[in-house]
């Protein structure tokens, strides 16, 4: 019982690092791997697919910090318990790491580990989790490899339950394979077939709605339509007005966590309109000048 609920608390960490990563917070980001580390550390032999995957997670944090050096000890410790771990029972945990490598620039050795991964989901009948095959289509789409990226991500689209993580994540590489391999016919398609399902997760999401505002403009630069939506160009617009919204409000919790935290300091400064909002102010702003 106390293993599992050590277990939950060292995955909280892991996902409050990748967000805060991912929004700029890499102090914050690195505290939670930290925890997160010294939470599995004492399970590690026991669960060492789960220790590679946090030690993952930390490496991600430093590299992104430019802590580079710290971020490749991490990573040749994640290679050790990753060999030492059972492929086919940690699959995901394991696909996690290759996916984080990649994004701390150890393509070298992220690629093999992922090509072994989907080596292994392939030969069960019916794999247990599209993970594997996401994650190689990851990498071969971030590695100028789109038609084997179009390939995978098909794979990993089509195994992933609706409206999971997995189905968000596969769609999203998808629109950008299928455009980098020039198959805009299937692009339109898969606009027309999955473009709600971002404009759900855009609700009450700040990287939703950023996620959702790339689709759009990936669209619009391919000259790919969709019928039921207005003008790409206007929607694109209404998004980033909901995108400032949402910013603002993440910004007042972020400072109020700053404040009672006494890390007032590393407060990002509050979101400000970009690009065409700016240009429209001052368009109305010199008109009412004259």
């Amino acid at each position: 019982m106390l293993q599992a609920r050590r277990q939950r608390v060292a995955r909280r960490r892991e996902v409050w690092a990748l967000r805060w990563a991912d929004s700029g917070q890499y102090a914050w980001a690195i505290d939670a791997a930290n925890e997160a580390v010294a939470v599995r550390r004492p399970l590690a032999d026991q669960h060492p697919a789960a220790m590679a995957r946090a030690l993952a997670v930390r490496s991600m944090c430093l590299h992104v910090r430019g802590r580079t050096a710290e971020a490749a000890r991490d990573v040749d410790e994640c290679l050790a318990f990753w060999y030492r771990a059972d492929g086919s029972a940690s699959g995901v945990d394991l696909a996690v790491v290759a996916s984080l490598l990649g994004r701390a620039g150890r393509v070298a050795e992220a690629v093999p580990l992922a090509e072994r991964l989907l080596a292994d989901a392939r030969r069960r009948a019916k794999p247990r989790s599209p993970t594997p095959t996401l994650v190689y289509g990851e990498l071969m789409l971030r590695h100028g490899r789109p038609e084997q990226a179009v390939a995978a991500l098909r794979d990993a689209h089509a195994a992933a339950a609706w409206w999971s993580n997995a189905r968000l994540r596969a769609s999203a590489m998808l629109f950008e394979a299928l455009a980098a391999a020039g198959h805009i016919e299937e692009l339109h398609y898969h606009a027309e077939r999955d473009l709600a399902l971002f404009a759900g997760n855009a609700w009450g999401s700040v990287p939703g709605r950023r996620l959702y505002i790339n689709v759009l403009e990936l669209l619009e630069r391919h000259d790919v339509g969709v019928g039921r939506l207005p003008p790409l160009a206007v929607t694109i617009a209404k998004q980033r007005r909901k995108l400032l919204r949402q910013q603002r409000r993440w910004w007042v919790a972020v400072a109020a966590f700053g404040v009672l935290t006494g890390r007032r300091r590393e407060v990002p400064s509050r979101p400000r309109a970009s690009g065409p909002t700016d240009a429209t102010r001052a368009a109305r702003a010199g008109r009412g000048r004259r």
